[in-house]
């Protein structure tokens, strides 16, 4: 919703609501992130992967300064140009990284099913004869008896 907001030309309540909602997603932002790094990689390494993600994002604030030559100068001052760019790059890389995330589960759940059926054992139907499943066939075919 926040990209969104940013592209509605001429209005000044989108931009209210843009910043509105701008300050309460920040904060779930940041306990998700920091939370995400202590779930995923522990304890242990917490201090060094949440301070490589925070300096990943101050390196990426130096697009701001390419970001506003655009708008300036490429554009007029418009800022719709850009923060459609902005919008539909995080659409992309959303969509890529939940589609990532589904696939990556699917397959976890495909493995755990596996190792769950590799490791059952065969149990008889509560009313089979167990003299009749275990007798040799012979050379009959497949659904003989």
């Amino acid at each position: 919703m926040i990209g969104v907001f940013g592209v509605i030309p001429d209005a000044m309540w989108p931009a209210y609501a843009n910043v509105c909602l701008f300050v309460l997603y920040r904060p779930f932002y940041y306990t998700a992130v920091s939370d995400y790094a202590a779930k995923v990689f522990g304890f242990a390494t917490f201090g060094k992967v949440y301070g490589l993600v925070i300096c990943l994002a101050g390196l990426f604030n130096f697009t701001q300064t390419g970001l506003d030559a655009l708008t300036h100068k490429r554009f007029g001052n418009d800022p719709i140009p850009v923060n459609l760019i902005l919008l539909v790059s995080a659409l992309v890389v959303g969509v890529a990284l939940v589609g990532y995330v589904w696939m990556k589960s699917r397959s976890m759940q495909r493995e755990k099913l596996e190792q769950e059926a590799e490791g059952a054992r065969e149990v008889l139907m509560p009313e089979a004869d167990a003299r009749e499943v275990e007798r040799e066939h012979g050379g009959e075919g497949y659904g003989t008896a």
